[in-house]
């Protein structure tokens, strides 16, 4: 069903984000351009920063493919093209909300 409805509370850029993972890696001093966790009515959680990087885009697919490696997460795909990264991830829910 596409017409679920789902909460969205933006959180301070000085905070992270509840049930956000406090060791992913993260630019010192970067611009955060959105912050914000969210609910969907079905119960799904929804934990988002995004900020602008100074680093490459193949330098960030390194750097959290590591960090997704060595923290329990499945990468289930990676799309790799010079202007364009992204990872499918599954991490079950047993293990964020412990």
């Amino acid at each position: 069903d596409d017409n679920r409805i789902v909460e969205k509370n933006k959180v301070s850029d000085s905070r992270l984000p509840e049930k956000f993972p406090t060791n992913l890696p993260t630019e010192p001093n970067a611009v955060v351009t959105q912050n914000y966790n969210a609910v969907a009515d079905d119960g799904r959680f929804q934990a988002t920063r995004t900020y602008e990087t100074t680093k490459t885009l193949s330098e960030n697919l390194t750097i959290y493919r590591q960090y997704l490696n060595s923290n329990g997460w499945d990468i289930e795909s990676t799309v790799d093209q010079p202007t364009y990264k992204k990872m499918k991830l599954l991490k079950l829910k047993p293990f964020l909300f412990p």
